[in-house]
C-alpha cells in the first residue's frame, strides 16, 4: 500500500465514524474533531489529529510516512477508541432510559378500563330510555285523568310506577356521576417539569374538544403534505429549469470500433441558488436545525453543491413533522441534462440519489443523501452520445440538451 493510500484511507475511516456516529460537522478531519471533541478523550484526540496533519502533509506537501505499519496501528487505535466512546455514551443513555422509563411508570396514572367504560355507556343508555317512558306515563296520566275521572284506581298505580321509576333514575344519576369523576380523575394528564410532576384534570367536553382539534390538525397536515410532496416531485424541477444557464463546448466527433461514430458534447451550467435553497430549506435542515447552505465536495473549495441528508430529515428538529416522509419521495427525483441526436441519446446527472458516507456518488437504490450540483464546467461534464451512423450526422445537425425529470 503507498503512502498517500494509507493516509487517506486511515483519515476516511476516522473521518466516517465521526461523521455517522459522532454527527460531526466540518471540512476535513480537523474540523469534524472540533465539533464533537468535547465529548472525545483527549490521548484519542491527540492521535486523530497527528493523522489528520500527516494525511495533509502527504496528500498537499508530498509528505511521506516514516513508518506505515506504525501509522496504520494509530489509525486503529483511534478507531477503537472513537467507539468505546459510543459504547460508554449508549451504555449511559440506557441507563437514564431506563430511569425515565421507571419514573413515568411509578407516576402514570391507570387508564379507565374497558368494563367501566362499558358500564357507562349501558347506564347512560338506560337513563335515558327511562327517563323517556316516564315522559310518556306523564303524558298518558294526564290525558286519563281529564277523560276517566272514574279510574283513580288506575291513576294511583301510574303515579306509583311513576315515583319508583324516578327513584331509579336519580340512582343512576349519582351512579353516573360518581363514574365520571372517577373515570375524570382516572385519566387526568401528566405535566412532567423540571423537578416536579402535576397533574391536570380535564372534563369530557374538553378531551372531545381536543380529540376534533387533533383530527383538524391531523387533515391539515395530511393536505399540507400532499402539497409539499407536489412541490419536491414537480416544481422543483421547474424552480431549476427556470433558474438555470446553460451552454456548450466545441463538439468532437470520433470513430468506433464497426464503423459508427461517437460525439463528445460538453455542457457548461449555472444554477441560481437562491429559488431552491428556499424550496428545500422550507421542509429540511441541516445539523442541529441550520438553515441548508451552500457546500463544496471532496477536495474541492467551489460551494456549489446543495445536499440535503436523510438523518436531519428524520430527526427531531426537522422544520416539518413530515420531513422524513418526505425525503422519501425525494429520493425518486433525478434531474437529468439529456443530449439527443435522432433517436440516439446520452445523459449526466445533476440532482438525485446520492451515497455521502465517503464521497457523494448518484445511485439508483435509495442512499443517506439528496444532491443537486448548481454548477458544472466543461472539462468535467461531458455527454457522450454513442452508435451514430453517417446518416445520423448528416440528418440532424448538432445535438439537442434538454432538462429532464425521470
Amino acid at each position: 500500500m503507498s503512502t498517500i493510500e494509507a493516509a487517506v484511507m486511515g483519515s476516511k475511516k476516522i473521518e466516517k465514524i465521526l461523521k455517522d456516529q459522532f454527527q460531526a460537522e466540518g471540512r476535513g478531519l480537523h474540523e469534524l474533531l472540533t465539533s464533537v471533541e468535547s465529548r472525545i478523550p483527549a490521548d484519542i484526540l491527540k492521535q486523530a489529529r497527528y493523522i489528520a496533519s500527516v494525511r495533509n502533509k502527504v496528500v498537499h506537501e508530498d509528505g511521506d510516512i516514516d513508518d506505515i505499519s506504525a501509522f496504520k496501528n494509530t489509525v486503529e487505535e483511534v478507531t477503537t477508541g472513537l467507539e468505546k466512546v459510543l459504547f460508554i455514551e449508549e451504555r449511559e443513555a440506557a441507563a437514564r432510559r431506563q430511569r425515565e422509563t421507571v419514573e413515568i411508570k411509578t407516576a402514570s396514572p391507570q387508564p379507565v378500563a374497558f368494563e367501566t367504560k362499558l358500564l357507562l355507556g349501558i347506564f347512560g343508555l338506560i337513563a335515558l330510555v327511562s327517563l323517556t317512558v316516564c315522559m310518556k306515563l306523564k303524558q298518558d296520566l294526564d290525558k286519563v285523568k281529564k277523560s276517566h275521572s272514574s279510574i283513580e284506581n288506575l291513576v294511583s298505580k301510574l303515579e306509583k310506577d311513576i315515583e319508583t321509576k324516578d327513584k331509579i333514575i336519580n340512582s343512576l344519576k349519582t351512579m353516573h356521576a360518581k363514574i365520571v369523576k372517577e373515570g375524570n380523575m382516572q385519566t387526568a394528564k401528566i405535566q412532567r417539569g423540571s423537578s416536579n410532576t402535576k397533574l391536570i384534570t380535564s372534563s369530557p367536553a374538553s378531551q372531545t374538544s381536543s380529540k376534533n382539534s387533533l383530527l383538524t390538525k391531523a387533515m391539515k397536515s395530511g393536505s399540507e403534505f400532499e402539497q409539499a410532496k407536489a412541490e419536491i416531485k414537480e416544481g422543483l424541477l421547474q424552480t431549476i429549469k427556470s433558474n438555470i444557464s446553460l451552454s456548450t463546448g466545441d463538439l468532437e466527433v470520433s470513430q468506433e470500433k464497426g464503423g459508427t461514430y461517437s460525439i463528445r458534447v460538453p455542457v457548461s451550467w449555472n444554477i441560481n441558488p437562491r429559488a431552491p435553497l428556499k424550496l428545500i430549506n422550507e421542509y429540511f435542515d441541516s445539523y442541529k436545525g441550520r438553515p441548508i447552505a451552500l457546500s463544496s465536495g471532496h477536495m474541492s473549495r467551489d460551494k456549489n453543491r446543495i445536499v440535503v441528508s436523510e438523518s436531519y430529515a428524520d430527526s427531531s428538529s426537522s422544520p416539518k413533522p413530515y420531513s422524513g416522509r418526505l425525503f422519501d419521495i425525494m429520493q425518486s427525483v433525478e434531474i437529468r441534462l439529456v443530449a439527443s441526436l435522432g433517436n440516439k441519446s446520452s445523459f449526466i446527472t445533476i440532482a438525485g440519489n446520492v451515497d455521502c458516507h465517503v464521497s457523494c456518488s448518484y445511485s439508483e437504490k435509495p442512499s443517506n443523501s439528496w444532491l443537486l450540483l448548481t454548477q458544472g464546467g466543461f472539462r468535467k461534464s461531458t455527454i457522450v452520445i454513442s452508435g451514430l451512423t453517417k446518416n445520423d450526422l448528416e440528418k440532424y445537425g448538432e445535438p439537442v440538451i434538454k432538462i429532464i425529470q425521470v
